[in-house]
């Protein structure tokens, strides 16, 4: 159905990890089953974790997954483009949840 990770975690410099999220069953998006799995998630990480934040990059034109980390709390931070790509940052404190 689908995947959920963090990677890059870092619990001594940046104290911070990347979240990567993926529904691959197009039906069922937009049933709120990537809002779920990414809150309990977060949750999860934050407690197993020392870190104090976790951020996520996304296209500009992926509006799910913007549309998502905005729900589950996270804050836009910067837009970039990379290889003529237009792209967004996204973070969410610990504090957050």
């Amino acid at each position: 159905m689908g995947d959920i990770w963090c990677y890059g975690i870092d619990e001594q410099n940046e104290k911070m990890a990347m979240l990567s999220i993926v529904i691959f069953e197009k039906e069922l998006w937009g049933k709120g089953i990537a809002n779920e799995a990414t809150k309990t998630f977060i949750k999860e990480v934050f407690n197993k974790f020392d870190i104090e934040k976790i951020g996520a990059f996304t296209y500009s034109n992926n509006y799910g997954s913007k549309g998502l980390l905005k729900k589950v709390g996270f804050l836009e931070i910067e837009t970039f483009v990379e290889n003529g790509i237009e792209s967004k940052y996204f973070e969410i404190k610990d504090n957050k949840l």
